[in-house]
């Protein structure tokens, strides 16, 4: 029989469990766009699997929201038995639950320094602090300015079938919410720009606080294990005026996952004789 078709949770692809009779020698399954299968070496159907394995993953032009039909033949050395045939149809389920940290600090920074132009200990001319994810245009952007550019975003530990997380059952909706995920080794790059040496101080001195004040946010967020460096850097060469820059390089662990749902089994099938 065919126990159990679940979703992949990307889309356009099926996971299959298949229960041979005992004594399966062999396994072949077929796919069709319909239920009428006429025997394992069906024309008409496409060979999935051919082989002993009873986990099979099928993404072979399988498209959402498109039904298709499975049948298994067993082999068990002389005679071919058929499943009864089950239908499926692929969709895509997954949810982008990650901690972006990129986001998060951005946020939190440009909120910050706002704190320190309403108090006027920063008097920039456009009554605030743009905090921008690429690098400026000098000649038509105010000075100062913050930019946060993504380092680096690699994955630093993995667990035994990527799931950091215990599936959760909705009883209302009869499914089970599972997470795929890592955790991922963030670097990010956050500039303060300025034209003055002694801006540059104040500046550096405020992301510093403000960067401090935010940890537990950071924390809450999803961000753990934060780290920060600073430094100071010029450039003389590059634009018409000279650019005084405080740097800081911000490290931090975050959970890079994937929320999916599977439905829940409803009903059972035995295939025992039972005994009296």
């Amino acid at each position: 029989m065919i126990a159990m078709i679940q979703l992949i949770p990307a889309g356009n692809g099926l996971k299959i469990i298949l229960q041979p009779p005992f004594g399966t020698v062999r396994i072949r399954l077929l796919r069709r766009d319909d239920s009428a299968f006429t025997g394992q070496a069906d024309p008409a159907a496409l060979l999935i699997n051919d082989g002993k394995e009873t986990y099979v993953v099928d993404v072979a032009a399988l498209y959402n929201g498109h039904t298709v039909y499975y049948c298994a033949y067993y082999f068990d050395g002389t005679h071919w038995a058929a499943s009864a045939v089950v239908s499926a149809t692929p969709n895509a389920n997954f949810v982008d639950v990650s901690s972006d940290a990129m986001t998060i600090v951005r946020n939190r920074v440009e909120l910050g320094l706002q704190v320190y132009v309403d108090r006027g200990l920063i008097t920039p001319s456009s009554g605030r602090i743009p905090v921008m994810t690429a690098s400026p245009l000098i000649e038509t952007t105010p000075m100062p300015i913050i930019t946060i550019h993504l380092a680096s975003d690699s994955s630093e530990d993995r667990f035994i079938g990527d799931m950091v997380a215990n599936d959760i059952f909705d009883s209302t909706e009869w499914e089970w919410h599972s997470q795929d995920a890592y955790f991922s080794r963030v670097q990010l790059t956050i500039i303060a720009w300025c034209l003055n040496a002694d801006e540059r101080i104040i500046l550096r001195n405020a992301l510093k606080t403000v960067m401090i004040s935010n940890l537990a946010v950071f924390d809450a967020a999803g961000l753990m294990q934060v780290d920060m460096q600073f430094s100071d850097q010029e450039d003389f060469s590059s634009y018409a005026a000279p650019i005084y820059q405080a740097v800081c390089n911000f490290t931090c662990y975050a959970a890079s996952s994937v929320d999916s749902v599977d439905a829940a089994i409803r009903d059972l099938t035995s295939n025992q004789t039972p005994t009296i």
